[in-house]
């Protein structure tokens, strides 16, 4: 399957996933946070639709504009996540992935316009979505109850097999040049944007299970509670 073809399957299973986050918004008790994911799929999209254009539309769209949307789904993404969870301090993180951002903006129209270097700008997407991907883990890490973690894990581990693969993406192409093409049909570039799906699909399920568990455990409180004023 060439990399065009799992760009298209990442675009349509993030359909779905927003259908099925808007599904549960409107039918179903939810915690803060639901808001957040549906936009940052949303900004997925819209950055897989610019990557399927490139060599189409101007770089400035396909590179810097479509980049610059993955970044603010995954911001979105984690704000998404720590509200959920009730943490504190969202603002000041927001101010820091801004000024993130800005230094981001920065090296790629640097290391297109001025030095134009793919493997440079591609380093630095890696690294970035990959540390974001590994903070998304920490966090789900941070908040799994002592009972019934499974789900929390496992979307934890696969923010790091995510990480994991940018990582090695990066690390291979610096050892095989031929790859750095974006639509290279190679093993690591199509697992790559493989694992993209199963973790758009797999997020989608494992909110809806993680945002049960909550509601369960709450009305177990709760009944607790109110069994504790009747006796």
């Amino acid at each position: 399957m060439d990399l065009k073809t799992i760009f298209i399957c990442v675009v349509f299973t993030s359909f779905f996933n927003i259908i099925f986050l808007f599904f549960v918004r409107h039918t179903r008790e939810r915690y803060s946070g639901v808001d957040f994911w549906i936009i940052s799929i949303v900004f997925l999209i819209l950055g897989y639709f610019l990557l399927i254009a490139r060599g189409k539309i101007p770089d400035f769209f396909s590179i810097i504009i479509a980049q610059s949307f993955f970044y603010f789904a995954m911001i979105l993404r984690i704000i998404g996540i720590k509200i959920f969870f009730g943490e504190k301090y969202i603002k000041k993180l927001i101010f820091a992935f801004l000024i993130i951002f800005l230094a981001y903006l920065g090296v790629l129209l640097f290391f297109r316009y001025i030095t134009d270097s793919i493997l440079i700008r591609t380093a630095t997407i890696g690294i970035l979505l990959s540390s974001l991907s590994i903070y998304s883990a920490v966090i789900m890490f941070r908040n799994k109850p002592d009972n019934n973690y499974f789900p929390y894990v496992f979307m934890a581990l696969l923010f790091i097999l995510f990480s994991f693969t940018f990582l090695l993406r990066i690390f291979s192409w610096f050892l095989f040049p031929d790859i750095r093409e974006l639509f290279n049909n190679s093993i690591l570039n199509s697992f790559q944007f493989l694992l993209n799906i199963g973790i758009e699909i797999s997020w989608t399920f494992m909110f809806f299970i993680i945002n049960n568990q909550i509601l369960n455990s709450d009305l177990f409180v709760s009944e607790a509670q109110k069994k504790a004023i009747l006796d």
